[in-house]
């Protein structure tokens, strides 16, 4: 099936969707639960597993389409997956490489305002993240679904426990689904994924020596770097979405950065309303087993009680 908008415009509505998948529209693909027929668990159940995913994307039952990474083959950078390009990025998402999903303005086609103007409202924002507009990926609290603690919840009754894989995980508490048994993020454990650590013991997306089409010459990730990407940065020399006096993308209304801000939900908050890296309770990478950040931590040998030893023995 051709689904190109330029060759085949008449099969794109008002909303710039394909014609059949458009909710708005009520399109033949939309079920009556509101989601497209082939992805609702009720309407089409057979092509969910038992594990409540789709077959396809489900690693239990569809292995042999995983790497031992516990990625799509495809899409590891490890594995140099077909689907990733000379650069380590996805080929779609490449702008040296010309992407698919790279308009001529040298961004993503679909937040670019020229390319896709039927997807920003009359605010600026992209429809379905405006407030104004009652947006479809903002709840009845005002805050983005994907990030709202309220929306979110588990469960709402204090006493009920959720058993998953033989843990008994308290209700107010994350299924913490991204930890290993050291009490670290799995992805960046040297016990856990020694291969994703190179030969000179850094993970290997930030070593310079094994990743050198990543870093510039400046010794940067040549999109946080000035000189080699300066489309990306602001007259006051901040990148364009994380600048407050431009009204970067990254900042809400809040005049602060939306991953870190409280009363937008921000990514970097857990469920007991402070910082993930810093919760006791959720037990993050730089709390260790004495209930201590890591860094201040005598007996981890914390690296800020290092540096107060250096300057002792200076004095």
């Amino acid at each position: 099936m051709n689904m190109c908008k330029i060759c085949n415009p008449n099969r794109y509505c008002e909303h710039n969707k394909y014609k059949p998948q458009c909710k708005e529209c009520g399109g033949t693909s939309i079920c009556k639960h509101n989601k497209i027929k082939y992805d609702c668990k009720i309407c089409y159940p057979i092509a969910y597993c038992i594990h409540e995913k789709r077959k396809k994307d489900c690693k239990i039952c569809y292995p042999i389409a995983y790497c031992i990474h516990e990625k799509r083959k495809k899409d590891c950078k490890e594995c140099r997956g077909s689907g990733i390009c000379e650069h380590n990025k996805r080929k779609a998402n490449c702008k040296e490489c010309g992407g698919s999903r790279i308009c001529k303005h040298n961004i993503t086609k679909q937040v670019c305002k020229e390319c896709n103007p039927k997807a920003f409202c009359v605010h600026g924002k992209q429809k379905y993240i405006c407030k104004e507009c009652g947006g479809s990926s903002i709840c009845e609290h005002g805050k983005q679904k994907h990030t709202c603690k309220d929306c979110n919840k588990t469960t709402n009754s204090d006493d009920k426990t959720i058993n998953s894989d033989d843990k008994t995980i308290n209700s107010d508490d994350k299924i913490k689904t991204t930890k290993c048994k050291h009490n670290i993020t799995k992805q960046v454990c040297k016990e856990c994924t020694p291969q994703s650590y190179c030969e000179h013991d850094k993970l290997k997306r930030n070593c310079k020596e094994c990743n050198p089409k990543v870093f510039c010459e400046h010794g940067k990730f040549k999109q946080n770097c000035k000189e080699c990407n300066p489309k990306a940065f602001c007259v006051h020399g901040k990148q364009k979405l994380q600048c407050k006096d431009c009204g970067g993308s990254g900042i809400c209304e809040h005049n602060k950065f939306k991953h870190s801000c409280k009363d937008c939900g921000g990514s970097s908050f857990c469920v007991h309303g402070k910082q993930k890296s810093r919760c006791k309770q959720c037990g993050d990478s730089e709390i260790c087993e004495h209930e201590i950040l890591r860094k201040n931590c005598k007996e981890c040998g914390g690296s800020n009680i290092k540096i107060k030893k250096i300057k002792n023995v200076i004095l």
